[in-house]
């Protein structure tokens, strides 16, 4: 009888033990899902990482061009800033030369205003007769005396302008009166 007894001592400690088992069976087994679980998110992290660290290369190499296009970019701004600065320099050159043989064509032009118009006027003609010779008083007005490359009308006024070749000095002299 104590051998049954020991036996039954010996099952229920048995029992207990598969219970315990049991348990740790199950306990690991919810471990064995949980580490699966944990395994996957990893591999998924580190995928994830990769493409994000291709993604950081990518853009890394995008800025790097970007940087290189901006650098090129400013040099040519500033080459055409330059270029900008010498033809306005140039211009500004041009523009005194033109005036100054703007101002030397006209160094012998002769403008008139209030003169009547009429038309198919001849402006020389209006200017040795009426201006000349009349309103200034000069009796010599002949082509030996003025010569007058051109005369004609311009300007909102209408005035008469010519361009005077030569006018010898004695027909500077005023008539008598």
């Amino acid at each position: 009888m104590d051998d049954i007894k020991h036996i039954r001592e010996k099952m229920s400690k048995i029992n207990n033990i598969e219970k315990s088992v049991n348990t740790i069976r199950v306990k690991l087994t919810d471990l064995e899902t949980t580490v699966s679980s944990l395994e996957k998110r990893v591999n998924e992290t580190e995928n994830a990482c990769i493409l994000l660290s291709d993604a950081h290369d990518s853009n890394n190499k995008e800025l790097e061009n970007s940087s290189q296009m901006v650098k090129s970019l400013h040099k040519k701004c500033q080459n055409l800033t330059h270029t900008v600065n010498d033809l306005e320099k140039e211009k500004t050159n041009l523009n005194e030369k033109l005036l100054h043989l703007e101002m030397k064509s006209m160094d012998h032009n002769l403008v008139f205003y209030g003169i009547k118009e009429y038309d198919g006027e001849n402006c020389e003609d209006i200017v040795k007769k009426q201006v000349l010779k009349q309103t200034l008083e000069m009796d010599q007005t002949t082509d030996d005396n003025i010569k007058i490359d051109w005369a004609n009308r311009g300007g909102k006024s209408r005035h008469i302008i010519i361009d005077l070749l030569w006018l010898s000095s004695k027909t500077l002299k005023p008539a008598k009166p």
